[in-house]
């Protein structure tokens, strides 16, 4: 067990007791003897739940509970108050407040960690049942394939009707280019933080945010390991309806990591030899790594203005009959829109690449919402 219970009680010898009746049953315990020191404590180490006293001078528990539930941050953090005050208004005043069990003293140690336990559980269910955002992984078979181009132009898409988040773990990443915007965060502080450190507010402050509604976690020159990328993916799942990470080109420990949690896959690929053979060789590791190709879309953005038909007939000889989308793409029409700081879907609403890529956002919504 490694719930972490804080008690907060201005008695020195309930806290010494109440401390050492939990800790004999696995939690681990930390101790504030007021309001104003258990709400430091609090910003800076959160705790699994808060135990706490009514009756305490200069703030009193129900000013304690109320701070902390209106908290965004802090909210989801379950409070039992723990009192001698049994009056049933007391009682209501304190799940006023928001408090999510009222024990009275006194109340034997079995109880107390029956109602604790009781109010864990019930906090781990609410958590499992929780259905957060889901997550598209965008991925290149080599660089220069128009990777960023269909992750930036899916998002602004996405973001018509739903809330969404676009994500760059290209470790050059220029997802921020591509939006025009420049006044980017700097992610060292983040980058040094373990895992278990990364909460969603952290996570949150990183976010820039763009005038389509899109919500941007930009790249940056601090590598984050698979460990913190996928902490990272999972808070930002907790933030959005759709969160698109920008994975760049061909498979490293990053992107293998965060390709695990994505609901769908697209995989930009190109028509030359050399491509496709890539292209079977990351097919061919996405089905090792366990990805169900029912949820993988290929993209094929033709910038040089080939012959469709005749690259299709290339791509479809080494892949089967896989089915691929075409981003038949003018020549410099890609390049003037990064030059804008304007996604196609933006600046050329109307064309047949801006067109193809609202086709692929919403193919894309109704794989990830399991609509036919």
């Amino acid at each position: 067990m490694n719930e972490r219970v804080l008690i907060i009680d201005d008695d020195p010898d309930a806290l010494t007791l109440i401390g050492l009746t939990l800790e004999r049953r696995g939690y681990s315990v930390v101790r504030a003897s007021g309001g104003s020191e258990a709400l430091t404590m609090i910003e800076s180490d959160r705790p699994n739940l808060v135990l706490l006293d009514l009756m305490m001078p200069h703030m009193d528990g129900y000013e304690v509970c109320r701070r902390i539930k209106s908290d965004p941050r802090l909210a989801d953090i379950p409070i039992v108050m723990l009192t001698a005050k049994a009056q049933m208004a007391s009682q209501v005043e304190g799940y006023r407040v928001g408090a999510d069990d009222y024990v009275t003293k006194p109340v034997h140690p079995d109880e107390l960690a029956a109602h604790i336990q009781a109010v864990l559980e019930r906090v781990r269910e609410r958590q499992a049942k929780a259905i957060g955002g889901r997550t598209v992984g965008v991925i290149g078979v080599k660089g220069g394939v128009g990777t960023t181009t269909i992750a930036v132009n899916l998002a602004v898409s996405l973001t018509a009707s739903r809330r969404t988040i676009l994500a760059d773990f290209d470790a050059a990443g220029t997802t921020a280019i591509h939006l025009g915007l420049t006044a980017l965060p700097d992610l060292a502080d983040l980058a040094a933080l373990t895992p278990e450190a990364i909460e969603t507010h952290l996570v949150e402050q990183a976010l820039v945010m763009h005038g389509s509604g899109l919500r941007l976690f930009p790249s940056t020159n601090s590598a984050f390991s698979p460990e913190q990328a996928s902490v990272i993916i999972a808070r930002l799942a907790d933030l959005c309806d759709v969160c698109v990470l920008d994975l760049g080109g061909g498979l490293n420990p990053v992107s293998r990591s965060l390709l695990m949690h994505c609901d769908a896959v697209v995989t930009a690929i190109d028509s030359d030899r050399a491509a496709v053979l890539q292209t079977q060789r990351l097919l061919l590791m996405f089905t090792e790594l366990g990805l169900n190709r029912s949820r993988l879309k290929m993209v094929w953005t033709n910038r040089a203005g080939l012959d469709v038909q005749a690259a299709l007939t290339t791509i479809r000889a080494a892949l089967g009959n896989e089915p691929v989308l075409v981003v038949d793409s003018a020549p410099g029409l890609a390049y003037r829109s990064v030059e804008s700081g304007q996604p196609l879907v933006l600046s050329d609403p109307d064309s047949p690449a801006a067109t193809a890529l609202r086709s692929l956002s919403q193919s894309i919504l109704a794989l990830v919402s399991g609509e036919k």
